[in-house]
């Protein structure tokens, strides 16, 4: 369903991006080189990869750091124009909002 769900937002807002799918269980050469192009703009990680692809990145964010796992790769570039790859995990956004909206 991701990348029906992406696209659809996509098109809707005039970006061109393109969301597509790589299946594997394993960090592997594939996923390496497809977060390495050029026109890549990250990735949603699922299990079992949320802990294997922490050793690919360059950075974590403190929620990443604090949970142990990545659902999400962001590209950024800093002041020099040096690509990096950031991991943060945005499932304890999920969690708290349901813990906090129960009846």
């Amino acid at each position: 369903m991701s990348p029906r769900l992406h696209n659809t937002a996509f098109n809707h807002l005039g970006l061109l991006r393109s969301y597509g799918r790589l299946e594997t269980d394993q960090v592997d050469a594939d996923v390496r080189s497809t977060l390495a192009q050029a026109d890549s703009g990250g990735a949603s990680v699922t299990i079992p990869l949320k802990r294997d692809i922490m050793s690919q990145l360059n950075e974590l964010t403190p929620e990443a750091k604090a949970i142990g796992a990545v659902n999400a790769v962001i590209l950024f570039a800093n002041a020099g124009g040096h690509r990096g790859l950031l991991g943060d995990n945005t499932d304890w956004i999920g969690i708290r909002n349901v813990a906090c909206h129960r009846p």
